[in-house]
């Protein structure tokens, strides 16, 4: 149902007058919902913009499967990313930066997983090398590991990014580099 604006051209009259419209309002604002008590929720993670750098981590966005289709530089609709869900992984933490995007969470054995996509310049989605040179452009997801003992049963508690650099906070500490 859509809402008609209200304009109110004069004031109300009175409080009581004020009162019945803001009660009205309310009433046309309510909302419903339809779905069952046994309904499960679908834990999905979407993404939209600039997929020229591959920050969104969808391959075919870049090299197209058809060889009819164009690249698509910019998606501007929300778009499902089933990728976390086929590779047994739970989305816990999304952060991204300048041209990139890092997913925190855990995999089915309940260990700490880090995948990145994107720019990777200054390796801030971990190392990837490809004939022994570092690879400046990841445009499918991929892991990284922290320098954590996943015996010690860390956890990711944040993650954030910047210009050329991610941060993230965990509940154990790591070996240094």
């Amino acid at each position: 149902m859509m809402m008609k604006p209200m304009i109110i051209t004069r004031p109300a009259r009175s409080l009581s007058t004020l009162r019945k419209l803001c009660a009205q309002t309310k009433k046309e604002l309510e909302v419903k919902d339809y779905t069952g008590e046994h309904h499960k929720r679908a834990k999905r993670v979407y993404l939209w913009g600039n997929a020229r750098t591959g920050a969104l981590g969808v391959p075919k966005f870049l090299e197209p499967e058809k060889p009819d289709r164009s690249p698509v530089f910019t998606q501007s609709k929300p778009y499902n990313f089933h990728w976390p869900v086929r590779a047994s992984f739970k989305v816990k933490h999304v952060a991204a930066g300048y041209g990139f995007t890092v997913y925190a969470g855990r995999s089915r054995d309940r260990s700490l997983v880090m995948v990145g996509c994107g720019i990777n310049t200054d390796s801030q989605i971990g190392y990837h090398s490809d004939k022994g040179s570092p690879v400046d452009y990841v445009i499918t997801p991929q892991f990284f590991e922290l320098p954590i003992s996943e015996e010690d049963g860390a956890v990711c508690r944040s993650v954030a990014c910047g210009r050329a650099h991610t941060v993230i906070a965990t509940n154990k500490a790591g070996n240094s580099v």
